[in-house]
């Protein structure tokens, strides 16, 4: 039986394509040199170039032959193959260390910008919100792809004239060598991050944070190793970063809410070759990493009361907005961004032509999701489209309310907030009742909708990647503002 999780502090982290076993190949991967092909049940996988990386596509069905009357020997079943995947970690260490299957794809016709989905459509002109840096240099129309879309931002820019501009209490521990403008966006970035969560966790607080490029990984290994406490090490989840790094020198990666032995909260952030500062990608990733801190601060250090879409799809959703805090037009751009390697991840299969009915039953299947599972892009990607639909629907102060619950959510339902199995307490959906006036699983539909409307907007829009967002606006952290 696997072991009991009582109390979790995960190690949160984001890369651009998680990396899986070499062999078999499976969509998403690694391999070594591009054009290459292998055959695996019944699929033909083509090594391809995606960005800076070499990984297999999803496989093309191969067509069988049609048999022919002559008597042939009887085949012998293929073994299974054996995953080299690590054992499941140990409490606290990040989610699912073995690899979901591929989902089957639904049945669907190719989704297609149709009339219904774009009457929802809402045309509006920057800024959003009076006072609050809003560029947009073409002074081109904005297009959301719904109400609800252009409430939640203005919703989260609304905020940025209330952030209070306190010094943090960060220990900046820094390798000598790492790049200036890397440091810097790292520097400008957490601190904005603090403030922003002030209302959760005072910019008081201590908080230590490392920055180290991936090709000295080593570095970051050394002190991290020393620093940490020792439960914040098990599950040798730093030893795979090292081996990580040394196979793949140039991804970008980070952690929050780890504790020192001292108790002093960490952050630590490692980067590769970098493709561009206008990727959001990969400049959201300190917010990102940061929001997962003021969770730990919302649920009293326990993780474990989030479902895998709340935790990683509310990072998401609050990093893409923050890191184009001074532009709509980034921030819708950004989608794009969030999803450009959506088609070579095995957990999104699909995720272009499916059906309304198909993410309702997402959502019900990740109510089964343990916090071993959370490492699937799906969640991020996924959750962060469903995190913009509550904060468009039901607005900020609501859901900072259902965060403030969630700690205690598990209370008169369930003995404990994770059970044997390692599947969360389905407290939350009392609280959900009580926060939002609403059942979740009333709400799942809407949430498929909009996701469904999501798809469809981004699949029309002429999205803009690395340096030719640099139209749009300048980095955030670039940019001075009063707010």
């Amino acid at each position: 039986m696997r072991k009991r999780v009582v109390g979790l502090s995960f190690l949160l982290t984001i890369s651009l394509v998680p990396v899986y076993s070499a062999s078999p190949p499976k969509a998403g991967s690694i391999c070594s040199r591009q054009g290459i092909t292998q055959t695996y049940q019944g699929k033909k996988y083509t090594c391809i170039k995606f960005g800076t990386r070499l990984v297999w596509n999803n496989g093309a069905i191969i067509a069988k032959s049609i048999p022919t009357s002559s008597p042939s020997p009887a085949q012998t079943p293929s073994p299974t193959p054996t995953s080299s995947i690590s054992p499941t970690p140990s409490p606290n260490t990040s989610a699912s260390s073995s690899a979901a299957p591929l989902p089957t794809a639904s049945p669907t016709v190719p989704i297609l910008a149709t009339e219904d989905a774009q009457s929802k459509y809402v045309k509006v002109l920057a800024p959003l919100v009076s006072d609050v840096t809003d560029l947009n240099p073409s002074n081109a129309t904005l297009e959301f792809d719904s109400e609800v879309s252009l409430m939640a931002r203005k919703q989260i820019i609304s905020r940025l004239t209330g952030i209070l501009k306190e010094t943090p209490n960060i220990e900046w521990i820094v390798d000598p060598a790492s790049d200036a403008k890397e440091v810097e966006q790292y520097k400008k970035e957490v601190t904005y991050a603090v403030q922003f969560y002030s209302f959760v966790l005072s910019p008081k607080t201590p908080l230590r944070v490392y920055v180290g490029s991936s090709a000295n990984f080593q570095w970051l290994y050394d002190l991290l190793s020393k620093d940490l406490a020792s439960e914040g090490l098990e599950g040798n989840w730093l030893d795979a970063k090292l081996a990580r790094s040394k196979e793949e020198p140039g991804f970008h990666g980070g952690a929050g809410g780890l504790r020192a032995k001292d108790g002093t909260s960490v952050m630590f952030f490692n980067y590769g070759a970098r493709s561009s500062f206008y990727e959001t990608l990969q400049t959201q990733i300190s917010f990102h990493e940061y929001t997962h801190v003021a969770q730990k601060a919302y649920l009293s250090g326990n993780m474990s009361p989030m479902l895998c879409w709340m935790r990683e799809g509310y990072a998401n959703y609050i990093g893409y907005n923050l890191a184009t805090r001074y532009s709509t037009a980034a921030y819708l751009n950004s989608w794009y961004q969030q999803f450009q390697y959506a088609d070579v991840m095995p957990e999104l299969n699909g995720w272009r032509t499916k059906s309304v009915k198909d993410w309702i039953q997402w959502f019900v299947d990740s109510e089964k999701k343990t916090p071993y599972q959370c490492d699937d892009y799906d969640n991020y990607a996924i959750g962060s489209i469903t995190w913009e639909y509550i904060h468009g629907t039901y607005g900020y102060v609501a859901v900072d309310k259902f965060f403030r619950g969630l700690a205690n959510s598990y209370l008169g339902v369930c003995k404990e907030k994770i059970d044997s199995s390692n599947v969360i307490c389905p407290g939350w959906k009392k609280l959900y009742l009580q926060v939002f006036g609403v059942t979740p699983e009333a709400d799942y539909e809407n949430f498929a909708l909009h996701v469904y409307r999501k798809i469809i907007w981004m699949n029309k829009q002429n999205n803009l990647a690395g340096d030719k967002a640099s139209v749009l606006s300048p980095p955030a952290w670039t940019i001075t503002s009063k707010y």
